[in-house]
């Protein structure tokens, strides 16, 4: 499974979380299974190493909002990345950091919505090619207790085959994991397939 890079934002985030005293188990798992995602369906995304560092440094921070309550902390963790001065980058990739954390739940990305409408197209589009990756991670530690060890990418013309591994794995993990890759989906126009431990097998088609 792929680790969340030793390097400076990572460092970064990592403080910046303890801040808040995000939970560092939880959001490093999230971070180790979206990397993942990203770095197996690299040939569909097709985007930069610092991309993945910031796709870490969302994952790690996706959560800190809950230092003010459960409500809309998605939208709360997107405002405290992008006032954060501890990260060493630029607002803009703050916005866009901050914004992959926001769309880890709830909603998916709207030009209507704040901070969304002022980046560019390309911008806009790495945020949410990340963001599916972040989303689906998430989903799949519902329980935050890294019940769901692997995923394993397979792509076809038409489908993206993912493989939960696990040696004890919840259902639960599973079943949020589906319903949080409406993204994924929407993102790479492509039809989805689950395959758990239990050998129960789920596809989930494009509209």
């Amino acid at each position: 499974m792929a680790k969340h890079p030793e390097n400076h934002l990572a460092s970064a985030a990592i403080a910046l979380g303890r801040d808040y005293r995000y939970e560092e188990k939880h959001c490093s798992h999230v971070a180790d299974l979206a990397l993942s995602l990203f770095d197996q369906l690299k040939a569909l995304h097709r985007l930069e190493t610092k991309h993945r560092q910031w796709l870490a440094a969302a994952a790690i921070l996706h959560d800190i909002g809950w230092t003010r309550g459960q409500q809309k902390h998605h939208k709360t963790s997107c405002a405290l990345i992008i006032r954060s001065r501890k990260l060493p980058l630029p607002r803009k990739d703050r916005v866009i950091i901050g914004l992959i954390a926001r769309y880890h739940r709830k909603s998916l990305p709207k030009s209507s919505h704040k901070y969304f409408a002022e980046l560019d197209p390309k911008s806009r589009d790495v945020v949410t090619r990340l963001a599916a990756f972040l989303r689906l991670a998430d989903g799949l530690d519902r329980t935050h207790l890294s019940s769901v060890e692997q995923i394993v990418c397979g792509v076809t013309a038409k489908r993206i085959d993912l493989e939960i591994k696990g040696k004890r794995v919840a259902q639960i993990d599973v079943k949020i994991g589906k319903e949080k890759s409406d993204m994924l989906k929407v993102v790479f126009q492509k039809n989805l397939r689950f395959s758990a431990p239990s050998g129960l097998t789920h596809q989930i088609n494009c509209p």
